[in-house]
């Protein structure tokens, strides 16, 4: 399963959380800069609008930020 006990990134960063994989992890800045220029272009580059959407917008819009987060976690390799 990979579980570990440390919670810090192997990036060397303390604590991997949610924001640090999205928006701060060192491994991952070229992929992160795509996923926000797509999610940019759209909505604000935030850590709701990449785990949720955006209330406003119909399903289908939502469907493509949702596909490019999860673009983004399976192009990372992260949890492999």
């Amino acid at each position: 399963m990979h579980i570990v006990e440390s919670s810090a990134c192997s990036c060397g960063f303390v604590n991997e959380d949610e924001f640090h994989f999205f928006f701060g992890c060192l491994l991952f800045n070229r992929r992160r800069i795509i996923l926000q220029n797509v999610i940019s272009s759209v909505a604000p580059f935030t850590l709701r609008t990449l785990l949720y959407g955006v209330d406003e917008f119909d399903f289908t819009e939502n469907k493509k930020i949702i596909n490019e987060t999860l673009k983004f976690i399976h192009e990372t390799k992260r949890f492999e």
